[in-house]
């Protein structure tokens, strides 16, 4: 039995031996023998890029918050975002990435201030590289031994924008809110300061277009520039009344343009708060300028527009705001011809499209005592240490209309906001005036919803305008600019 025991024990130890020999034989061979080209694929599988870094100029808010160029971390590396927009992407824009080239070409704006920008923001800017340990999957193998390669020469560009980067973040998560929920095309929101006409919130949602600089037709938003217009003129005051029974002859044949029989007798203000459409045709009407056989050759509230340097449907000037588009800009009709004509000019329905930013200018001049602001968006641009002060400084004031038209304008707005089509909104009712509009479509689409206006109505601080693309009705843009105002009255104490 013990000779048996003595035998196995002597197997195993055997078989012990044979196996320490086979592996270390096997790793001499390895050591000594293995091939240099094994050598380099296991050399490739472990050592790669983690992040390759593209460095470009920064953007920030009015108050110095960074809206690019926030630190990120990969591998316990830390490393600055120069590309991606923590808000503000419709204002920043887009770039194009060339991952081939190492140079200053790699990175080229091809949007929003990233292409208006381009040169300076990419100025001796180069991408540089995180490195790692990978396996032969390209898995981080290694956590920690990240390393960088090709440092960079840091940013040097700092521009410096108007928005105000809490207010933009609040109005963005708002309009995307009313985008998912409601299924919304397009929603674009302005707020501005009222007495610098610098831009503290652009957003727009619901679209890869900046919607804040794509042209629509206002419709009765359009109806601030034909009351202006009369009113300049002597042609209306406040205590001028009207007679709506709903019914209005347009070339011969009989329209309905405002509902249940009409308003009856009704006065400036209150034909302006519900937005009466045959009061506003008689209005325009007035504006006709007519040569001694009666055709019409003019219209005051289409020469106001071309003061506003503001061009036609068949000869349209662009735009001078920094992010507008080349094939989207402002313009009326060319001329008007009958009373079907004369109608639509009233409504701002047809060949008339404005920009909600237009929009905005427009109702930030008449809260403002008739003092035009062209929109401001880039305050500061600091290259290489030097500093560019971009503050808007105007050669030559320009009015909208004179100081007691805008007074006259401001009652008929804040009627709106008190007993008119946005009252049943509980801050606009409380803190606003302006004007809702809601404009026919082309093809028989949706409706757009407009409303614009200024706040405190009696202390006026800021323009906002909101437009939804097919939003159906006025109704829901007076929604959004509530929902914002509660917004801006968290931010903003001095506002009570």
């Amino acid at each position: 039995m013990i000779e048996l025991q003595n035998k196995r024990i002597k197997t195993f130890i055997k078989f012990v031996f044979f196996i320490f020999t086979l592996l270390s034989l096997i790793l001499i061979y390895r050591m000594l023998f293995v091939s240099s080209k094994l050598t380099t694929t296991m050399a490739n599988q472990q050592l790669g890029v983690i992040k390759t870094v593209y460095t470009r100029g920064i953007f920030l808010d009015r108050n110095g918050i960074k809206i690019t160029g926030n630190v990120k971390s990969v591998e316990n590396i830390n490393y600055i975002d120069y590309i991606n927009p923590a808000v503000a992407k419709c204002i920043v824009g887009d770039v194009k990435i060339d991952t081939k080239d190492t140079t200053t070409n790699s990175v080229k704006g091809v949007s929003g201030l990233n292409k208006a920008y381009n040169d300076i923001l990419s100025a001796s800017q180069y991408p540089f590289y995180i490195m790692g340990i990978r396996d032969a999957r390209s898995n981080i193998v290694s956590s920690g031994s990240a390393f960088i390669k090709s440092a960079s020469d840091p940013a040097n560009t700092q521009i410096t924008l108007t928005i105000d980067y809490n207010l933009q973040s609040e109005a963005e998560k708002l309009l995307q809110k009313y985008v998912d929920e409601k299924g919304y095309k397009n929603i674009a929101l302005v707020l501005s300061d009222i007495k610098t006409g610098e831009i503290l919130v652009l957003a727009s949602k619901g679209s890869y277009l900046n919607s804040a600089v794509v042209s629509y037709q206002p419709g009765s938003v359009f109806k601030i520039i034909t009351a202006g217009c009369a009113l300049e003129a002597g042609l209306i005051n406040l205590d001028t009344t009207f007679n709506c029974t709903g019914q209005i002859t347009l070339d011969g044949k009989e329209k309905t343009v405002c509902k249940n029989g009409g308003h009856g007798k009704i006065t400036l203000p209150k034909a302006f708060a519900v937005s009466c459409n045959s009061t506003f045709y008689a209005i325009n009407k007035m504006l006709n300028i007519t040569d001694e056989k009666g055709n019409i050759i003019g219209n005051m509230a289409l020469n106001k527009m071309a003061e506003l340097n503001i061009g036609t449907y068949k000869n349209p000037v662009k735009n001078s705001f920094i992010l507008n588009y080349d094939y989207s800009y402002d313009f009326v009709t060319d001329k008007i011809y009958n009373q079907t004509g004369t109608f639509n000019a009233a409504l701002g329905q047809g060949d008339i499209q404005l920009m909600p930013i237009t929009v905005n200018k427009i109702m930030s001049a008449i809260a403002g005592n008739g003092i035009i602001k062209e929109p401001v968006l880039i305050k500061e641009i600091n290259t290489l240490g030097l500093k560019q002060n971009l503050q808007q400084i105007q050669s030559e004031e320009k009015t909208i209309f004179s100081e007691k038209t805008c007074k006259d304008l401001q009652v008929l707005l804040r009627q709106v906001c008190v007993s008119g089509t946005a009252s049943s909104a509980k801050t606009v009712n409380k803190y606003a005036a302006g004007k809702t509009g809601t404009a026919e479509n082309v093809d028989n689409k949706s409706c757009h919803g407009w409303f614009t206006g200024y706040f405190p109505y009696d202390n006026p601080k800021y323009a906002m305008t909101v437009l939804i693309e097919e939003g159906k009705s006025s109704y829901n843009a007076v929604k959004i600019y509530n929902d914002m105002l509660d917004i801006i009255l968290k931010y903003d104490k001095d506002i009570n």
